[in-house]
């Protein structure tokens, strides 16, 4: 019993190895494909504002939903809006077509996800082994990932899971959302639910893992893609995974309260994160993210304002959305940079480390630019008269006299003791 369970444990160790192996071996190859796709490789930001832009629009067509037709009042208008948001999506053209020409469809979107893949492997090989020339396989790779993560990520997993969307009849009976005609996992319909199952899961697997680690980490104002972190971005494509599973599953009017909560807070918190903490360098990027929040934030004020008044005189609920439009862009628009309030805190007096991070990654854009923005200069210079009221020690560098130091050394001078805090605290907690 006892060379059994010696035995036993050794294989089980050898499992964990092979898996920890495994595992070790599929970040270097993820890894590997990203620096592959940032090198040498600059976005176009006009492109990248387009993919931002029709990314809010069809968000905001989910919410012209069909399910939310008695909410919004004015049908013509409201047709008008839901085909004009439509066009962004798949779905809406594909309502009328047969189930033939349906199942087709998923199949030729399954064939270039599997295409995709097999090139990121013939990449990721060339690479590792430098052979052969991949930079045709580079520039397609590029080209479906950036589609797949941006314009195509919502569309393609709404179509794929569609075909698990279904409601009961008068009889009681499970029939397909879309096709009333025919029952739920009959035939076709079965076969593409299953296969439409399996694209979602990859869907979401690459979406995920290209959102949380394909962008520029470092501090380049001139890069769209360079930016803090990836959490907003990743929030943003939970929400809309989120969204589209809902209004796939709970259909009915009996559960409209549940979808506009969700879609309201959801929108809330995508506001807060990139409107008062964006995490772009680029400050036409960060405005553009802003103002698809702020878009989306109002036209869920409004789906809410609606369903509060549904049944009542007030019916005209989309042509207040309509006529809101223009003064949110204004308000976005005019909104000062919150992050000039980092540079207010006092170095002496961080409440988290969080301030800490903020300030000093704020400071090191100003600096960079400083030269090339003259508002740059002027917040610095800004920030180190401030600094020297607040700073209670005489060693401090900026009562130093007969020392002629610049602006950047002082500047470092004090990012360097933000950051010694920082290695403080996380010392602290361990």
């Amino acid at each position: 019993m006892e060379i059994q369970d010696g035995n036993e444990n050794e294989t089980f160790d050898d499992g964990l190895t092979g898996v920890s192996r495994f595992a070790q071996d599929l970040k270097k190859s993820i890894f590997g494909i990203v620096f592959v796709l940032l090198k040498d490789h600059e976005m176009s930001i006009y492109i990248t504002i387009i993919l931002c832009i029709l990314e809010f629009i069809q968000v905001i067509g989910l919410c012209f939903h069909k399910e939310f037709a008695s909410i919004w009042g004015s049908p013509d208008i409201y047709d008008v809006v839901r085909k004009a948001t439509g066009y962004t999506r798949f779905l809406p053209y594909l309502e009328n077509s047969d189930t033939t020409v349906y199942s087709a469809i998923l199949f030729v979107l399954v064939g270039i996800l599997f295409l995709g893949f097999l090139n990121s492997i013939y990449v990721h090989y060339v690479y590792t082994r430098k052979k052969g020339s991949f930079s045709w396989g580079v520039i397609l790779l590029r080209f479906i990932v950036t589609l797949i993560t941006t314009i195509l990520c919502l569309p393609v997993f709404e179509y794929m899971i569609s075909f698990l969307s279904c409601v009961d009849n008068a009889e009681g009976e499970s029939i397909h959302s879309i096709f009333g005609d025919r029952k739920c996992f009959d035939g076709v319909l079965l076969a593409g639910g299953i296969i439409g199952v399996i694209g979602a899961i990859f869907v979401v697997i690459v979406t995920f893992i290209t959102t949380l680690t394909l962008f520029e980490g470092r501090n380049l104002p001139n890069n769209p893609i360079s930016r803090v972190s990836s959490r907003a971005n990743m929030f943003f494509t939970l929400y809309k995974f989120a969204i589209v599973l809902l209004l796939n599953f709970l259909i009915g009017t009996e559960y409209q309260i549940i979808l506009i909560i969700f879609i309201m807070i959801g929108s809330i918190i995508l506001f807060y994160m990139l409107q008062f903490d964006s995490p772009y360098y680029n400050y036409v990027m960060a405005k553009t993210w802003a103002i698809g929040a702020a878009l989306n934030l109002w036209t869920a004020i409004m789906l809410t304002f609606g369903k509060i008044m549904e049944n009542s005189v007030f019916t005209e609920v989309i042509l207040t959305w309509l006529l809101g439009i223009p003064l949110v862009l204004f308000l976005t628009l005019q909104t000062d940079d919150k992050r000039m309030n980092y540079l207010l805190i006092n170095v002496n007096q961080f409440e988290n480390g969080k301030e800490i991070i903020n300030q000093v990654t704020y400071l090191l854009k100003l600096l960079d630019t400083q030269y090339s923005d003259h508002n740059s200069a002027v917040l610095l210079d800004g920030y180190l008269e401030v600094h020297k009221q607040d700073c209670p020690e005489e060693a401090c560098p900026l009562k130093r006299k007969n020392k002629v130091l610049t602006n950047n050394k002082i500047i470092r001078n004090l990012l360097s003791k933000s950051l010694m805090k920082i290695e403080f605290s996380f010392f602290n907690r361990c």
